[in-house]
């Protein structure tokens, strides 16, 4: 006849398995599939933009995917206050750890992309940019060593892209935005732009206030404001072309360390759903076999 087991060993026996199990089943659905694809958006995203990355997109891409992914609440807390726990722990790299602009950071992009991409617009200290813009802008007969240049004026925590495309990517905002002649606008355009997103999103029937608009109404003004401010104020626009690049820039260099972030908890959300169908197939399998020890005596 079998040993038994003692009654203490066995209680803790079920206890650590359905303490597994509810591990496991937090892990699997504390993190949603809506969740999931937007940290795997972003995480892909992260990896494109290291190679001929057109800055200027790049800036908006990040401030669509960045706002989608801060929506999120995995393990049914919000993102952001995730985030900001994670850089307050101690001993974390300077570049990494949270400062005084952080929370306010990832209040903007809680709201939305829009929101997110006047927080990046009022975060690029234009005008030494603009400055050197317009030195390089007016050099005759302009070529790759010229554009290479641009982009070494950005010293940054981690590396700037400087590939072909990069490259290509100086080239085509110092031509579009005829760096050749002086700019009109210098300083940071955030508070510059809130007339021309009123008057838009009055165009478009929404709040004109961007804080009283939802994400998806922010994506439909986002989607337009280039070609209307365009339109509607050129000189802005010029200066919207520098300040995008440089948006693009630091979301170039700044992206990948939050996919350190979003790749475990992908992979958290994988391995316990994983865990969780052998535990209950574990779970099944011993209660299948109870009544049969149960005869054996």
């Amino acid at each position: 006849m079998p040993a038994r087991i003692p009654p203490r060993r066995s209680r803790l026996r079920r206890f650590a398995f359905a303490t597994a199990i509810g591990f496991a089943a937090l892990l699997a659905f504390g993190i949603s599939g809506a969740d999931e694809s937007a940290y795997r958006s972003f995480d892909e995203a992260a990896g494109r933009w290291q190679h001929a990355p057109e800055f200027r997109a790049v800036a908006i891409q990040y401030c669509e995917l960045g706002s989608r992914a801060m929506r999120t609440r995995p393990l049914f807390i919000p993102a952001k206050r995730e985030i900001m726990a994670l850089r307050s722990l101690p001993m974390l790299p300077a570049t990494l750890a949270v400062n005084a602009t952080s929370r306010q950071h990832y209040e903007d992009f809680s709201r939305g992309p829009l929101s997110s991409y006047l927080h990046l617009c009022g975060e690029q200290q234009l005008d030494p940019f603009i400055q050197v813009f317009e030195g390089i802008g007016q050099r005759p007969n302009l070529g790759e060593a010229d554009f290479r240049e641009l982009l070494d004026s950005f010293h940054m925590d981690f590396p700037v892209c400087k590939d072909p495309g990069a490259i290509r990517s100086a080239a085509d905002v110092l031509r579009e935005s005829e760096a050749y002649r002086k700019f009109a606008v210098r300083q940071n355009i955030d508070s510059l732009l809130l007339p021309e997103i009123a008057d838009l999103s009055r165009d478009l029937h929404f709040p004109p206030d961007p804080v009283n608009q939802t994400p998806d109404q922010q994506q439909a003004v986002l989607d337009r404001l280039d070609a209307f401010v365009r339109q509607h104020d050129p000189e802005l626009w010029r200066t919207k072309q520098v300040s995008d690049f440089c948006a693009g820039v630091w979301a170039q260099v700044f992206s990948p360390p939050y996919t350190w972030v979003l790749r475990p908890a992908v992979l958290a959300r994988e391995t316990g759903q994983i865990a969780l169908v052998f535990l209950l197939l574990g779970q099944l399998v011993l209660t299948r076999r109870r009544p049969t020890a149960a005869q054996s005596h």
